[in-house]
């Protein structure tokens, strides 16, 4: 198998875009979580303890369900000042024409949310979203509004 790779590259000055590639479609999501953190979040950020966190959705597509995962990500980030951390994948997968996903993992709450977020990140979009599988490697691009 390939190994996983990722970039993070500034396509303009109103969006980023991270391309990613991983041997599983949960190390993808988690690989979409690090990449926008990694846009985000400072490199010195700190956090102290927090809450736990279970979520689940259910969507039409991969595509759909990893932006759906990703806004919840970000809501928590920019509105409540929270990331995730650390993410344990619970179930992700197809039933009766639809994907879901169950996670779960522990809010971690930012010392100095003022300091440690670096990057506003307005929105995660629809824009060219499209998740690949070849070969047993799933692979996307996901754009985030800045």
């Amino acid at each position: 198998r390939r190994p996983p790779r990722s970039t993070l590259s500034s396509s303009s000055a109103a969006s980023d875009v991270y391309k990613r590639q991983a041997d599983t479609i949960e190390n993808l999501f988690i690989f979409a979580l690090n990449g926008y953190y990694k846009l985000a979040l400072s490199d010195n950020y700190s956090f102290c303890a927090g809450d736990d966190f279970v979520y689940s959705a259910e969507e039409s597509d991969y595509e759909n369900m990893l932006i759906t995962f990703l806004s919840e990500v970000n809501y928590l980030l920019m509105v409540k000042s929270q990331i995730v951390k650390p993410l344990k994948f619970i179930k992700i997968g197809k039933k009766n024409k639809k994907y879901f996903y169950e996670v779960k993992g522990e809010t971690k709450n930012l010392n100095n949310p003022a300091k440690d977020i670096e990057t506003e990140i307005k929105a995660v979009t629809y824009h060219q979203i499209k998740i690949i599988e070849e070969s047993g490697i799933f692979s996307t691009k996901v754009f985030f509004d800045i």
